[in-house]
């Protein structure tokens, strides 16, 4: 909520912009992959921050958080044909920073108006909104749990998942784990009791599907 007086300056405001790109980062990741090359990839995490900072060269001096949600949104149009419009404006919503929201005055943290509503289905910038559904099918075929889990963790889909490899990553884009598994149906008990307690990235490359989640161990 950014209408907090107790909100503090700079920290606490920055605080709440950056979940918003933190959960962006995620939905990029889920999107398009994580590449532990953070220079020369190409995966979600790649993309999101060549998309922040594309945006920072595009929004206003003193920005508040329409001005940077719509320096991001320009940003993607403006290099990739606005391609994951819809995933952003989804992101934003989901915090308040919908179609109907207003910034108020930058230098103010209690005159915004939040929205959580996404732009009129006949707005040009949602012209790319099917590709979301592909991520919402995958996310629906396949299971990970229990999460967060102490020893280990259940991957369960309604598909076979036959040869496929498993990548654990972790917050400074080191591979854990890189293991292959052939033959598999539809269920993989995959043991991380040797990681260290803290989050992480479990990538699953299969012959007709990627799938990345984040999994907490504890």
């Amino acid at each position: 909520d950014t209408n907090n007086e107790g909100l503090s300056v700079p920290h606490g405001v920055g605080f709440v912009w950056a979940t918003v790109l933190w959960d962006l980062t995620w939905a990029y990741i889920d999107k398009y992959g994580f590449d532990p090359d953070l220079y020369n990839g190409d995966g979600g995490n790649n993309k999101i921050m060549k998309l922040v900072i594309d945006g920072l060269k595009l929004q206003p001096c003193n920005p508040g958080f329409i001005d940077g949600r719509d320096a991001l949104l320009a940003a993607d149009t403006a290099t990739t044909g606005g391609v994951d419009q819809c995933m952003i404006w989804e992101i934003f919503s989901k915090r308040g920073l919908g179609y109907g929201a207003m910034q108020g005055d930058t230098a103010s943290r209690t005159d915004q108006v939040q929205s959580f509503t996404l732009p009129p289905e006949n707005d040009s910038s949602l012209a790319n909104c099917n590709s979301l559904s592909i991520t919402e099918f995958e996310s629906n075929r396949i299971k990970f749990y229990p999460n967060p889990t102490k020893n280990t963790l259940n991957i369960e889909t309604t598909i076979s998942l036959g040869d496929i490899s498993v990548s654990i990553i972790d917050l400074n884009g080191r591979i854990i784990l890189d293991k292959r598994f052939n033959a598999l149906g539809n269920k993989l008990v995959l043991d991380i009791s040797g990681l260290e307690k803290g989050l992480y990235l479990l990538e699953i490359k299969g012959e007709t599907f990627t799938s990345s989640e984040k999994i907490i161990k504890n």
